[in-house]
């Protein structure tokens, strides 16, 4: 029996037990049967195709760079609340002689009444920042995604146009 043969056989006992037939039974009904029944995975995604996913996005420098952008961004809205916090502790007089005395000194900034526009335009300022950061990490994401689909896609469509005929006629459309 050649291997072609060898396979063309266990490929129909594939599609017996498929059918509730058997393997055993009579196979001569499904001789001219050339595609095999869908198989569904079920459960959770395999560590392995994870694992494809990611590498395909970029190598270790690539996670590294968006850990940092990430990283910035999430200090940029946390340095947006801290500039309140020394905002109020300025505006509040109780306050001001204990929090804002300890941060400015801590700061070198010397302890004066600055005008609410300062306050605001910081703020503003601040937040112009936190967007920025934001925007570039989005983008950089997002070029990572691109790169993934593409690379993928083309080990894909690689693999399909090198497939034999036998892949064609036993694989569902």
């Amino acid at each position: 029996m050649t291997p072609e043969d060898e396979y063309n056989l266990q490929r129909l006992k594939k599609i017996a037990e498929q059918r509730g037939l058997g393997p055993d039974g009579d196979l001569s009904a499904l001789q001219g049967t050339l595609v095999e029944d869908e198989e569904r995975e079920s459960g959770y995604v395999k560590s392995e195709v994870w694992l494809t996913y990611l590498s395909a996005c970029g190598d270790k420098r690539f996670w590294a760079a968006l850990l940092a952008l990430t990283t910035i961004c999430q200090l940029a809205l946390v340095l947006q609340d801290y500039w309140i916090r020394i905002w109020v502790a300025e505006a509040d007089s109780s306050a001001a002689s204990d929090d804002y005395s300890k941060l400015s000194a801590r700061l070198g900034v010397e302890k004066r009444h600055r005008s609410a526009v300062y306050w605001i335009g910081i703020y503003l300022l601040l937040g112009i920042a936190a967007v920025f950061w934001r925007m570039v990490q989005t983008h950089y994401f997002l070029s990572g995604s691109i790169r993934v689909a593409r690379n993928l896609h083309s080990r894909l469509l690689r693999r399909v146009v090198r497939a034999t005929p036998r892949f064609f006629d036993s694989t569902p459309l």
